[in-house]
């Protein structure tokens, strides 16, 4: 799975984007799955692409779930903070 943003170079670049996205991932991760997660991050100058790699199987139905509440999450984080960006949870 893959969480991708897509904005400008001064959104991009901000240092505080990847650890806050991180985190959110992390605590929606846990609470939906309680399976472990492994992130890795890659920055290009327009956008931000994290790796998501769990620490086993997760039932398909779960999978959506997380997916589905992830998407949602970070399109209001996004909102309420007033930043542009497009959010893709793949």
């Amino acid at each position: 799975m893959k969480v991708v943003i897509t904005g400008n170079h001064d959104i991009i670049s901000n240092p505080l984007l990847v650890p806050s996205v991180i985190q959110i991932t992390a605590l929606k991760n846990a609470l939906v799955t309680g399976i472990g997660l492994l992130q890795n991050h890659e920055k290009q100058e327009d956008r931000i692409s994290i790796d998501l790699h769990h620490d086993g199987e997760v039932e398909e139905t779960t999978l959506l779930e997380f997916k589905t509440q992830l998407d949602q999450m970070l399109i209001s984080y996004f909102k309420f903070a007033k930043v542009e960006v497009t959010v893709e949870v793949l």
